[in-house]
């Protein structure tokens, strides 16, 4: 199923290259791009079929998240954080998902960071509460946020002695989006921060992902934090991308201060584009190779081992990596083509930094632990 779904971002090239400069400047999708991805279907890509969903797998959903980033690193943002509130139409009770997830236009924002706390009522929680970067803030149909659970004033320990986390699924109407989002990169997005102050929310609008789910469908017993980490790799993979496409077209005319022949006639340009391309292809390889067994495994019933998860993750920071080197490449000879706001390839690698700034690919994850 990959290849129709790739076209049908492929489709929206021009539409997102027409309004990507207003996004940039509103701070939002465009209301013309937003009623392509709902008309098109991509933010149902991983609600179940159960709720009208596509449930489409992960190796074949890594390949449009890519593709939506080469065109536009805001709009594969957009599309990945869109498809991926769908994930938790698995996770809420099958009542609460059908309402949430049953709508044409079903959008779901939210933080994964526990800024609020959600205190023990009879029949459920009482939320309040501030988190960060709700992408998708103004267009969302629900928001989704983790709370920290409280009895009696204190938190709630699991047996290990950590601190119980719950996520809450509110109607827009509960939420106050505080306008705070101006970035360096994917400016986009909308992912402004929220607040909820003293909401009820009834036991089935609250999940955890990584309880058992309550469909059985192998996206939703993929181990989540792999699943996020290899989605956010393959924006990285398509956002770099970007960059070198960019760069090439920028190449053709750009002439640097003491030459005379543009970049795209230089050996050294040609040989820095030859080794950006080839980080990328090697960090796509290793990603596939991390993710194909594991999705597998999962698809034929099993649990991925611990360590083959891991891999997962290493794999998504090598992406990481290989994108920064590869667009940091083309940028040491860029100059200062790079700088102006309304330059396409400076938004590439603004947009890639912003990125890369996310935690799942903090080097701390592949730190050896003390002993």
């Amino acid at each position: 199923m990959t290849e129709p779904w790739v076209g049908t971002v492929s489709s929206l090239a021009p539409l997102v290259e027409r309004h990507v400069a207003e996004a940039e400047r509103a701070r939002r999708p465009h209301p013309e791009v937003s009623a392509a991805l709902v008309e098109r279907g991509l933010f149902k890509l991983w609600v179940p079929r159960d709720h009208g969903g596509t449930e489409l797998g992960l190796p074949a959903s890594l390949a449009v998240f890519e593709a939506a980033a080469r065109l536009d690193g805001s709009f594969g943002w957009t599309v990945a954080i869109g498809a991926g509130g769908g994930l938790f139409g698995g996770f809420l009770e099958p009542t609460a998902a059908a309402e949430v997830f049953g709508p044409r236009d079903a959008l779901v924002a939210g933080s994964g960071a526990p800024g609020g706390t959600a205190d023990e009522r009879a029949g459920g929680y009482r939320v309040s509460g501030r988190w960060r970067f709700a992408s998708g803030a103004h267009a969302a149909t629900c928001f989704t946020a983790n709370c920290v659970v409280h009895r009696r004033g204190e938190p709630v320990l699991d047996a290990s002695g950590r601190r119980v986390v719950r996520a809450v699924a509110v109607p827009p109407a509960a939420v106050e989006v505080l306008d705070t989002w101006d970035p360096i990169g994917l400016r986009g997005t909308d992912s402004h921060d929220m607040a909820i102050a003293g909401r009820d929310v009834t036991l089935p609008f609250t999940f955890s992902v990584f309880d058992p789910p309550h469909q059985p469908g192998p996206l939703y017993r993929y181990p989540f934090m792999a699943i996020a980490e290899a989605s956010f790799a393959a924006l990285v993979l398509g956002l770099a991308r970007r960059g070198l496409d960019l760069f090439t077209a920028l190449a053709e005319h750009k002439v640097p201060y003491g030459f005379e022949a543009p970049l795209a006639t230089m050996a050294e340009v040609d040989r820095r584009l030859a080794e950006a391309g080839g980080r990328l292809d090697a960090a796509r390889a290793a990603l596939g190779d991390a993710v194909g067994p594991t999705w597998a495994t999962v698809a034929a019933g099993g649990v991925p081992s611990a360590a083959s998860t891991a891999l997962v993750g290493r794999a998504a920071r090598g992406c990481a990596r290989a994108g920064d080197r590869a667009v940091g490449a083309l940028v040491e000879v860029a100059g200062m083509s790079v700088l102006p706001m309304a330059s396409p390839f400076g938004r590439a690698w603004r947009d890639l930094h912003a990125l890369l700034a996310h935690g799942v690919f903090s080097p701390l994850r592949d730190a050896t632990p003390e002993t």
